[in-house]
């Protein structure tokens, strides 16, 4: 889609602030709500950086709070699982067709909101086995298509813990994650200082929409939460794929 740079750009903090808002209140939701429209606007390269430079201002707001909660005995090794893959997701960015790619994001996307909405859940014990496996997919998906998270989530959130405590390991994973996928990419070099640019002009209203998020949350209505984070990210991945 050929916009004009300042259209683009108006659209990408339009839609920064909103996933900023899902972000702070849930913790999830920033690549799955960005990705399909940004690899519109930007192609796919541009949008893994684009959000992981968002994701990282938001994240240093959040680690602090989070940090007391954060179970670090499950999380270490998910990150090491998800840096190993990271490569291999490098290199089916460099090598897929850009059109094809940004389709992609989209029915990902829209299929792993109806896994969510389904309500299905991962009852099986968190062992080392199973952490190691989804942290290889998540790390596949996070410099292939620049979203790694709806396998975490789906993990993570399929368990007792409680919802604040579930909250801080998605926090924690991604605070690790963003700097190891733009890491890989500059070492691949995919890292393209325009794209960085765009990332940081769509961060101040991204940071803002994050805080007010994080202030509105409230483990009590988790469910609202989580209905209309669904709702607004099967519209968006709907939009990728028939567009």
């Amino acid at each position: 889609m050929d916009l004009p740079l300042d259209t683009a750009m108006l659209i990408a903090c339009l839609l920064g602030f909103g996933a900023g808002l899902m972000r702070g209140f849930s913790g999830f939701g920033t690549g799955m709500l960005l990705a399909p429209v940004y690899a519109v606007l930007f192609g796919p390269a541009a949008t893994i950086i684009m959000i992981n430079v968002m994701d990282i201002a938001v994240s240093a707001q959040l680690i602090p709070r989070a940090m007391r909660q954060v179970q670090w005995k499950f999380i270490l090794p998910l990150v090491t699982a998800t840096a190993t893959a990271v490569p291999f997701g490098a290199y089916i960015l460099m090598t897929a067709d850009r059109d094809v790619l940004a389709r992609v994001i989209a029915g990902l996307v829209i299929v792993f909101v109806v896994i969510l909405a389904s309500g299905w859940r991962y009852n099986a014990p968190k062992s080392t086995g199973p952490t190691i496996g989804i942290g290889l997919f998540a790390g596949t998906l996070s410099t292939s298509i620049g979203v790694s998270g709806p396998p975490v989530l789906l993990y993570i959130l399929s368990g007792r813990d409680p919802v604040a405590v579930s909250r801080a390991n998605i926090i924690a994973f991604f605070a690790v994650t963003n700097f190891l996928t733009l890491g890989i990419m500059w070492a691949n070099g995919l890292m393209d200082m325009s794209a960085v640019v765009r990332g940081v002009m769509a961060t101040p209203g991204f940071m803002l929409g994050a805080w007010l998020g994080a202030r509105a949350f409230d483990p009590n209505r988790e469910k609202l939460y989580r209905h209309v984070a669904l709702l607004v990210l099967l519209c968006v991945g709907l939009y990728g794929v028939l567009r």
